[in-house]
């Protein structure tokens, strides 16, 4: 259920606070068809992971695709996707580091993302595609012992969906300032702010 409530407040933030662009059109579309196939009942748990993992991949490789980009950061997809999948199954092995609260973990990793790329739709990518492409590597390894049942999709998707709304969070205020240091510099002496 909470897959739900993260996306629906993703998907206010994105329509009302984003200009109408492509990328504001994708990230709708991935967040409705999140919010459409939270509960899916219908089918198998690996198949509904598998779905949702095929659909972070996708998602981040479109993003990433949306402009031209030096070989250097589709090698930083695969070393983070790796690390992605190291660092869960740490947490798998040694679950007393699941108490980490994961907003303050997504915050940290968005912001270490930002230092790779600085355009909303790479960092958003990238965060997809490591997230998808790590949990996947995670999957494959936990099925190679037959331990594939300890991941689910619910707690990656709202992971995922906590570095979305972080990401958000710092475009905006991004966006401000690059708005307030454009006002401030157009302002002639004696006159007001418009």
């Amino acid at each position: 259920m909470a897959v739900y409530w993260y996306a629906w407040v993703l998907v206010i933030c994105v329509y009302f606070f984003m200009k109408n662009t492509r990328t504001r059109t994708a990230l709708l579309f991935f967040l409705y068809f999140l919010m459409c196939s939270f509960s899916w009942k219908f089918i198998s748990p690996s198949v509904y992971l598998y779905a949702h993992l095929i659909l972070l991949i996708l998602f981040g490789l479109y993003f990433i695709s949306f402009q031209k980009r030096p070989l250097v950061v589709y090698l930083w997809l695969f070393f983070l996707s790796i690390g992605h999948a190291s660092g869960s199954l740490f947490i798998l092995i040694h679950p007393v580091w699941m108490h980490l609260p994961g907003f303050s973990t997504g915050f940290v990793l968005v912001l270490l993302l930002r230092m790779i790329l600085t355009d909303f739709r790479g960092i958003a990518g990238l965060w997809l595609f490591i997230n998808g492409a790590g949990m996947t590597l995670t999957y494959v390894v936990l099925r190679f012992y037959g331990k594939e049942g300890v991941v689910t999709a619910q707690p990656l998707l709202v992971f995922v969906l906590k570095g979305l709304l972080i990401l958000l969070f710092v475009h905006g205020l991004r966006v401000l300032k690059k708005n307030n240091a454009g006002a401030g510099k157009s302002k002639q002496k004696g006159d007001a702010y418009a």
